[in-house]
């Protein structure tokens, strides 16, 4: 955790603050004073010498953030640096905050555990203004100037005040662009207030660089035929706001001020909690930012200017559409977001600049506009005004987009560039896989769903996360930045930029969380007895080997999911057998030999093998996946048979077939592990034969006649998602259907695992509930109830459920079963 330091003159000062911070962060935060001088601290006044203690007092592997209040506080700081070890001071930050501000929002994102960078940066930016004090050099870089039409002898000129609550950014300033394009005269404008300008007024870059807020006075020229017409009209525009409202401000105010969570009642819908955890941390919009431009010259100037033209064009037909869905969807104002970025394409200077670096520098046009694009990024960046400077991300964004139309290969990884709560609008689960923990606190998702696949996984990776989030105002997609939330991934409960009283609230129940699941997690490794003395095997279900470790971790008596299709997932080609056998080992071996059941390949759906040709269809999720798919595909489908033998030579595995639907697909999918088998004897490979074999439980059609099936198996398992989407006819990852998805235990849904449980309970076949409602007390009740015999969930549920189980009694879990029976499903019970 990184420590802080608090520097003042006034020793009642740096107590006060100590006491504030310490209301936000609780004990466990390592903070130290260094205030006042004399014997007693009773004067004013730094002593250097007490600041390199105090700075050596809270030091440790993530480093020291050192906060000062004014004047000789930073010279004594400076000085005290030169006191410590080269070692340590490279790890220790002095901060350009204001004191008490950057304080609590350094101390809260420390608390958080956010890194050296990420806690700087978070005080740096709790006052704007000091930070420009510290670091003149940041100061904003000013438009390029162009020729004063205003000194033409036919120029006509006018002034107006800005009253836009949020000054002229992107999309009033493309409203302005918009009005100005009607008229066939040449116009600028300049900023009278600051001095910046003139500029063209076609120049998206160039007015956003004016940074006229509210207030100021701007003065308009154009010279030209229609200069009278075309003055009075954009004067006009912009005393009527542009298209902005001219009483957001007091609606903003309210929104920020007044930090109340978003709970029921509010919108259509409420956000879920899939992922629990209480987080405090910056909003971060998250970016793709993995791409790989061109290299070498290009062959034809013409050719390439084409080829940018072309990508422009269609980069913005792409924006357009984007506006009108997203204007029917969340109103015009939010659809003019994304028309002010097609203004930004439109600018003339962007592409005058990227003509220049293919004609004089030779660059092929990739080359030329993303190194156009990335100036103007920077000056946006550079920009005083905070919510200018946040349109830098956007103007990022289209620039990458133009880039994919270039065809430029842009990867779906999403970063953020700090510590913080991800807000996106859906994941795939691809995105979820690279997500970087020590950066991510937690996920608000507006889309998806609780069983949805990325929800599964940001379970079994246990980051923070709540779904469903899109029906509320603020809308969380478009915050104004910087903004600080929390948020209860078990709730569903979100606090927009919340006041030191709520934080203490949100920070107090963070606390509560914590130490719940310190004790859940010092009993995991206790077995999971009941009150009657019944024992359960709690298994992890895993698909890489971080998810493993959690799991051996988090006391798991096994692997009851082994997901093998992350091996298949963002590559170029399948994996081949010496490449899953490693990976396998790996993802075993943290579990010191207990049992492992292994899932073959369960491709399709929302999980895509390019290099597979798989055909488009109309509804993947009934189409070629999983078991259909590897028996199309027999020699991926051999190799990953015989990879998985391989490693039962060393561990005790147990291969499971997914989505089995028919009889004689189960057949099919044995004789291939059959002749698997007979490959790998005939070449002298170690293996385990015989060795377990089990399908899961997840097509209606299978669990109907599940006493078929029974005699063909060694175990099954019952997929809940799965098997409740298919019941249901419902898309798991539509969010307009979550609500079926989210009631627990549907009686069709409950009757089908009720018939497989007494199918195989006939023949003494352990029976598994491996979906995601294993992990919930409420449904995990009825199913050992029901005489399920083990649970598997993500490793980061395992030590709650143990818990719980240990205090449940399993006859009374029988008669709470039996009853529930009677009441939903009385024809089943005799």
């Amino acid at each position: 955790m990184v420590g802080l330091v608090l520097v003042s003159h006034s020793r009642p000062l740096a107590e006060a603050t100590l006491t504030l911070v310490r209301a936000m962060t609780g004990p466990e935060l390592p903070i130290a004073i260094a205030a006042g001088a004399g014997a007693n601290h009773e004067d004013l006044g730094t002593d250097a010498v007490e600041i390199s203690e105090a700075i050596q007092s809270v030091a440790g592997a993530d480093g020291v953030v050192v906060l000062m209040d004014m004047g000789s506080a930073v010279l004594s700081a400076e000085m005290a640096l030169d006191f410590l070890d080269e070692s340590l001071k490279t790890k220790v930050k002095l901060c350009p905050s204001s004191f008490v501000e950057g304080a609590v929002a350094a101390g809260v994102i420390a608390k958080v555990g956010g890194r050296l960078e990420d806690v700087l940066h978070e005080a740096s930016v709790s006052l704007a203004q000091k930070t420009e004090h510290i670091s003149p050099d940041e100061a904003a870089v000013q438009p390029k100037a162009v020729t004063d039409i205003s000194k033409h002898e036919n120029a006509k000129a006018l002034r107006v005040i800005v009253p836009n609550p949020s000054g002229l950014h992107a999309r009033p300033v493309a409203k302005l662009i918009q009005e100005a394009a009607k008229f066939s005269s040449e116009i600028q404008i300049r900023n009278l207030t600051n001095g910046k300008g003139p500029v063209s007024v076609r120049s998206m870059t160039g007015i956003v660089a004016l940074e006229a807020l509210r207030g100021h006075e701007v003065e308009l020229s154009a010279a030209g035929e229609d200069a009278d017409a075309a003055l009075e009209n954009l004067r006009v525009a912009i005393k009527t706001g542009l298209g902005d409202s001219l009483h957001e401000t007091a609606r903003n105010a309210a929104n920020v001020e007044n930090p109340e969570p978003l709970r029921e009642g509010e919108g259509q819908g409420k956000p879920i909690g899939v992922c629990k955890g209480v987080v405090i941390g910056s909003v971060y919009y998250p970016q793709a930012v993995s791409f790989e431009l061109p290299t070498g010259p290009a062959r034809d100037a013409n050719h390439e200017l084409g080829l940018l033209r072309s990508a422009l064009q269609a980069t913005m037909q792409i924006l357009r559409r984007k506006a009108e869905e997203i204007s029917r969807s969340m109103g015009r104002e939010r659809g003019e977001i994304f028309v002010a970025q097609t203004m930004v394409l439109s600018d003339p200077a962007l592409m005058e600049q990227a003509e220049q670096l293919i004609r004089k520098e030779n660059c092929q046009a990739a080359q030329a506009w993303w190194q156009t694009a990335e100036g103007v990024i920077q000056t946006y960046r550079n920009l005083n005004d905070d919510n200018l400077r946040q349109r830098a991300e956007d103007l990022k964004d289209v620039a990458r987009l133009v880039l994919t139309q270039l065809g430029v290969s842009v990867s779906d990884k999403l970063e953020i560039p700090r510590s913080g709560i991800m807000v996106v609008n859906e994941l795939t689960p691809g995105q979820v896989a690279g997500l970087d923990k020590d950066k991510v606190l937690g996920v608000i998702c507006l889309e998806d769903g609780r069983t949805s696949h990325s929800s599964i996984l940001l379970r079994s990776r246990g980051i923070p996360a709540i779904v469903q989030a899109k029906h509320f105002t603020p809308s969380l997609l478009h915050l104004e930045l910087p903004m600080v939330l929390a948020m209860d991934g078990e709730t569903g409960e979100i606090w927009i930029n919340p006041d030191m009283k709520e934080l203490k609230k949100i920070h107090e129940r963070q606390i509560r969380w914590t130490e719940q699941v310190s004790l859940e997690k010092r009993d995991s490794i206790k077995p999971a007895v009941t009150l009657d003395g019944r024992s359960f095997e709690i298994f992890a279900n895993v698909g890489r080997v971080e998810d493993a470790e959690d799991a051996a971790n988090n006391g798991a008596d096994g692997i009851g999911l082994l997901r093998t299709e992350f091996m298949f997932l963002h590559r170029d080609s399948a994996p081949t057998e010496q490449e899953q056998v490693e990976e396998l080992h790996r993802i075993l071996k943290p579990m010191a030999g207990k049992p492992a059941i292994i899932r073959t390949l369960d491709a399709g759906g929302d999980k895509e093998l390019s290099y597979l040709n798989m055909p488009k269809e109309a509804n993947p999720y009934l189409g070629v996946r999983a078991i259909r798919l590897c028996l199309r595909n027999k020699e991926l489908f051999q190799e990953q048979l015989r990879a998985i033998l391989r490693v039962s030579a060393e561990y005790d595995v147990r291969v499971m077939f997914p989505m089995i639907a028919a009889l004689q697909e189960l057949k099919e999918a044995k004789a291939e592990l059959q002749k698997a088998h007979e490959t790998l004897t005939a070449k002298n490979i170690k293996h385990r034969w015989p060795i377990p074999t089990g399908m899961m439980m997840e097509v209606p059609s299978a669990a109907i006649v599940s006493h078929y099936f029974a005699p063909e198996i060694d175990f099954a398992s019952i997929g809940t998602n799965d098997l409740t989407q298919y019941t249901l006819a419902v898309d798991r990852g539509n969010p307009e259907l979550q609500e079926l998805l989210n009631k627990e235990l549907n009686p069709a849904v409950l009757a089908l695992i009720n018939r497989v449980v007494l199918s195989c309970k006939s023949r003494e076949i352990p029976v598994a509930v491996c979906g995601e409602a294993a992990a919930s007390p409420a449904s995990a009740s009825v199913f050992l109830g029901l005489g399920v015999s083990e649970l598997s969930m993500s490793g980061r549920s395992i030590p709650a459920m143990k818990h719980w189980v240990r205090s449940q009694s399993l006859s009374e879990m029988e008669m709470e079963a039996r009853n529930l029976m009677q009441q939903r499903l009385p024809y089943m019970v005799k």
